[in-house]
């Protein structure tokens, strides 16, 4: 039996506020989480928890929704208009949907229920934690870019005075040279255009020879970015707001540059333009400190995707270590009694069998009795009072459902701990087969409304795998075709193999994927369900348990018409065929 993991340690750097008005819970949730938390701080009331919020500020907040005066979900209202980055977590001894639902308009991010898993709480503080320093390095991310952009629009504005331009002429063109500033002005009512120095250098061409007009800077910009530039400049020329424009040149030798353009026009007293003005900076160091930037957030994005893919596959299997125990508890406890029950009822047909036929002895004696006896009278109304030629035909037909019954608990939980192989967990020769008829009993809750299931195995032999981990494959791929049926349909399983692997097909009749999402079915995260109905994890451990297998998955879909998902997997493992 897999050993239980050790629960997930948040960050010690970290303050929980608990509003929980039981004095027992509350107790026992602050010597909980002292342990792994730097500082908890209790409330007993919503009124005392709204307050020693906007003292503290801690980093997330426990709540129970049902208190005394202001309840739980009120004061995570009344938290939220404050500050909509405070991390919540309801706890509430009630799963009742009613009180999810307004959790989640709360704008409430979790919500655990009573008895409190610790491992699924602290993991669910460290994520609430995490999430708020995301939030606050984005807001501060914000503020300080709109501070850049506020710097560089005072930068190019015009306001300054004939002094302090003759003051600063010398410091502006040095400024132009270091970076590499281009200026230029257009004159509507000459059509006349002048570039400075630093336009020559910017764009790379000659001063001498070469000819700048309006279409001239035009011809020099990115084809790609002509006509966004091109409506840019029109905005600006009848008189719309332009703020800084981002676009790509490209200089006479190939070289692309990134530019951003400020535009800025004179009128006069009608409105008519009189001249354009325009001011380029070459920002294609910063474009590529961006693109790294990028680049190395998108790793880190992929290396975290990967951490929380490794972390769920753990979660999922803990859960199937779970299932497991559970089926060993449920026929340890439950197949005594069945088996008495069953030999029990046994034993009664039988004597019932025996009591018919005695009773069928005294009905073929009875005709000997004279017609108008008093005996016989008696016996026929007391035959007609107990319904007997009923209760002789619907006796046996009980006791025979009720034999029908036992066996079908017996099976359930065979097909449970079948399922789960909680007397494995290592590397075994498995039958497919009876793996997908036990997968099918344990979901059949999912299917039976959904789908008919047509089975069309073929030959397969035993194959060497982790069974459990295939059987989770099996369920989320046949939970997952239930899920796309959106009436009636069916889910077609079908079983092939060679002389080197097997394979195993579920297809179904359901609504199908969509083309352009085909390619990301199997990324982490990725899901097509409404908020709170999926993870987007299910196909993305299918896929990590079939590549683990060292075989692969391949799917077809047609929107409309179903999805045919096919497993193909090795029948030994590839360091026991080398070998």
């Amino acid at each position: 039996m897999n050993q239980a993991a050790t629960p997930p340690q948040p960050d010690p750097d970290i303050h929980v506020l608990v509003v929980e008005d039981d004095l027992i819970v509350r107790t026992g949730l602050h010597g909980m989480l002292g342990r792994h938390v730097s500082e908890v701080r209790l409330a007993a009331s919503g009124d005392e928890g709204l307050a020693c919020w906007r003292e503290w500020r801690p980093d997330v907040v426990l709540t129970d929704i049902e208190m005394p005066g202001l309840d739980g979900l009120a004061m995570s209202q009344a938290i939220k208009a404050e500050d909509p980055d405070a991390q919540i977590i309801v706890i509430s001894a009630s799963a009742d949907t009613g009180n999810l639902r307004r959790a989640m308009e709360a704008g409430i991010e979790r919500y655990v229920v009573k008895p409190v898993d610790s491992a699924l709480l602290l993991d669910a503080i460290r994520k609430c934690s995490r999430d708020r320093r995301h939030r606050q390095e984005l807001r501060l991310n914000r503020q300080v870019t709109e501070l850049a952009r506020e710097l560089q629009q005072r930068l190019w504005e015009k306001e300054e005075t004939e002094k302090a331009l003759r003051l600063s002429e010398m410091r502006l063109h040095k400024a132009q040279q270091v970076a590499r500033l281009g200026n230029w002005d257009w004159d509507v009512t000459r059509d006349a255009v002048t570039w400075s120095v630093g336009m020559y250098e910017l764009l790379g061409v000659d001063p001498v020879t070469f000819i700048p007009t309006h279409g001239s800077f035009l011809a020099c910009v990115h084809p790609d970015d002509l006509d966004m530039l091109d409506h840019k400049l029109q905005q600006a020329f009848s008189g719309q707001a332009v703020g800084p424009t981002d676009h790509r040149v490209v200089l006479p030798d190939g070289t692309v540059k990134y530019v951003t353009t400020q535009v800025e026009v004179q009128r006069d007293e009608h409105g008519h333009t009189l001249i354009m003005f325009g001011t380029l900076l070459d920002i294609t160091a910063r474009k590529r400190i961006e693109d790294a930037l990028h680049r190395e957030k998108a790793e880190q994005a992929g290396l975290i995707a990967k951490l929380e893919e490794a972390h769920n596959q753990l979660l999922q299997s803990e859960k199937m270590a779970s299932i497991g125990q559970l089926a060993a508890g449920v026929a340890h406890e439950i197949n005594n009694p069945i088996g008495f029950v069953g030999s029990n009822l046994g034993s009664l047909r039988s004597y019932v069998e025996r009591l018919l036929d005695v009773l069928a002895a005294y009905e073929a004696a009875k005709p000997l009795l004279p017609a108008d006896s008093q005996e016989r009278e008696r016996i026929e109304a007391s035959e007609r009072e107990a319904e007997l030629a009923y209760l002789k035909e619907d006796v046996l037909a009980l006791i025979a459902e009720s034999l029908d019954g036992i066996g079908r608990v017996r099976r359930i939980v065979q097909d449970l701990k079948d399922f789960s192989h909680v007397d494995s967990g290592e590397w075994q020769h498995a039958d497919l087969h009876h793996g997908l008829d036990s997968t099918l009993n344990v979901v059949n809750n999912e299917i039976k409304y959904k789908a008919e299931v047509i089975k069309e195995y073929g030959r397969l032999p035993l194959v060497e795998c982790l069974a459990s981990q295939i059987n989770q494959v099996f369920m989320n791929l046949l939970v997952n075709a239930a899920h796309a049926i959106e009436e009636r349909g069916t889910i077609a399983i079908r079983t092939g193999a060679d002389d080197a692997r097997v394979w195993v097909e579920i297809a179904d009749t359901g609504s199908g994927i969509p083309p352009e999402n085909l390619k990301r079915i199997f990324d982490p995260f990725f899901t097509t369900k409404p908020i709170g109905k999926g993870t987007g994890l299910g196909l993305s451990l299918v896929y990590g348990i079939v590549k683990k297998h060292d075989g692969r998955i391949e799917v077809e879909s047609e929107p409309g018409q179903g999805t045919t998902f096919r497993i193909t997997l090795p029948i030994k493992r590839a360091d026991m065929v080398a070998s």
